[in-house]
């Protein structure tokens, strides 16, 4: 009753259900498994309910620290952690955690004169929407073999019905790995207002526009679209939990790159 009610009402499905299951034996353990400072911190009811979300998240991606800084909306959070069970229960730990669509099989995209001398290409890696900043963020891998690759902060999110560009969104954000010669490669992230897109349409991405309409790279096919405020993922996709803005790991070029016309690039790298 009391904080533990409105605790209960504010948790996602899925930590209920992991709540429910606590019962015996299995809440005994739990409660032990709480490292000692976690106990000496929170109350019972409150490790109870950290140990559900835990359930549902993981414990990496569920933090608690009395020192975080408040919760705020509209821009990217300093800390993943919260103040509290209860701030994080009732914000459904989107500071703490995004839901990532990683595709199957990447979405490509290529340069439109293409040839065995100059070859330039990309891949859309993963999706993911970021509820507290209202962005959508796509994990990208651009490289070429001619030492001149265009910087994808002009990369843009398109709207296309029957061949012809009906809408541009620009990036907002843009985050590059370090560590790459960027006239060669680049891999990050890009992120996009949600309140940029036309509810329903359907968009793919094109790599290094110059925010123009004349461009000299194929768009990917459509990749995504926002229905009612939720982001849905048109490729086959995998979903796992993620910490907001995580990083790929470092990857093989010649694994994800096989193209003969690239060699030069993977002997550079």
């Amino acid at each position: 009753h009391g904080a533990g009610s409105h605790l209960w009402d504010a948790m996602p499905a899925g930590a209920v259900q992991a709540v429910a299951l606590f019962g015996g034996f299995r809440l005994l353990g739990a409660l032990i498994n709480c490292s000692r400072s976690t106990q000496q911190a929170l109350s019972p009811a409150d490790t109870l309910f950290l140990t559900a979300a835990q359930d549902v998240w993981g414990a990496e991606l569920t933090q608690v620290e009395p020192e975080a800084p408040p919760l705020q909306l509209g821009e990217p959070a300093p800390s993943n952690a919260y103040r509290t069970v209860a701030e994080l229960c009732q914000d459904r730990n989107r500071r703490g955690a995004w839901r990532v669509c990683e595709l199957d099989t990447p979405a490509p995209w290529n340069w439109k004169q293409n040839n065995p001398e100059f070859f330039y290409t990309g891949l859309i890696l993963k999706v993911a929407h970021d509820q507290l900043t209202g962005t959508v963020n796509l994990w990208f891998h651009a490289i070429c073999n001619a030492g001149d690759l265009r910087t994808a902060t002009d990369s843009c999110l398109c709207h296309i019905a029957n061949g012809v560009v009906v809408h541009m969104v620009r990036a907002t954000w843009v985050y590059l790995a370090p560590g790459l010669d960027e006239r060669v490669q680049q891999r990050g992230i890009l992120g996009y207002e949600v309140s940029q897109l036309r509810p329903g349409a359907a968009y793919g991405f094109i790599f290094g526009t110059r925010w123009t309409r004349h461009w000299d790279y194929d768009p990917t096919e459509p990749v995504l679209r926002m229905n009612a405020g939720r982001l849905e993922v048109m490729l086959p996709h995998r979903e796992e939990w993620q910490a907001p803005r995580q990083q790929e790991d470092e990857v093989s070029l010649s694994d994800r790159f096989p193209q003969q016309e690239l060699r030069a690039v993977v002997e550079r790298a």
